[in-house]
Order: C-alpha cells, then structure tokens, then sequence
C-alpha cells in the first residue's frame, strides 16, 4: 500500500500581523451627524461640486467616499494633498445629482468629525 506524500510544512508566523484598517469617518462621525435628511424638492441653486475644509489630517479618498456617499451617488472624492502627499485637511467632493449634493450639505456642514467642524460650501455658492 502506498502512503501519501507528507504534508508541506507550514509557513513560519509572520513577524507581525498587519495594522487594522483604520474605521472610516463616518463611523467616526455617526454620534454627532443627523442621519440623512431627505433629498430637497424643488429647484436647487447648488452645484454638484462641494469644497470640503477643516478635514482632520489622517483622512482619506475611501473615508470621505464612505461619509458623503451616504447621501447619494458620487462622481469623485478627493482629498488634496501637499507635495509630500499628506493630507491638507480640504477636499473637493463631487456628486452626480445637486440636489444630492444639497443634502450633504444640509447634513454635514458644521457637523463634528474628530473633534473638528465641517465647512462645507458649493463650488457655485461661494
């Protein structure tokens, strides 16, 4: 009768196990937003193109996505960085529809995030 053949023998543990990733913003920051508000009816004065500032400086694209993509669909949310590509604590979040755009404002202007006010205005409206 043939036996089968050894089993490989198992990897060494690695030194250390990777850093947990870091809980998104919005986790952060669900205790002191308002939840959602629905979409605003009628006309709507603001752009689609919102100007983030006084952003923590360990924020990231994927935090901010997680945060104002809860109130509608995003086109793009970045989070501008300087020549060392660290975090200038701004950001330019851009929403498909304005009048999604308008409920992340309602929503989160002003809101604490890490101990820190969001300010929040539309690329037209200022």
């Amino acid at each position: 009768a043939r036996r089968p053949p050894p089993a490989p023998p198992s990897p060494p543990p690695s030194a250390a196990p990777p850093p947990p990733r870091r809980p998104a913003a919005k986790k952060r920051a669900e205790a002191d937003a308002a939840p959602a508000p629905a979409a605003p009816s009628g006309p709507i004065t603001l752009g689609a193109r919102l100007l983030v500032s006084n952003l923590v400086l360990d924020i990231f694209d994927e935090d901010l996505e997680e945060l104002f993509g809860a109130y509608g669909q995003l086109r793009s949310a970045r989070v501008d960085l300087d020549d060392d590509k660290k975090p200038l604590g701004t950001a330019v979040v851009v929403f498909r529809r304005k009048n999604e755009a308008a409920a992340a404002v309602a929503a989160l202007n002003g809101a604490n995030v890490e101990g820190r006010k969001l300010v929040i205005v539309s690329e037209g409206s200022h």
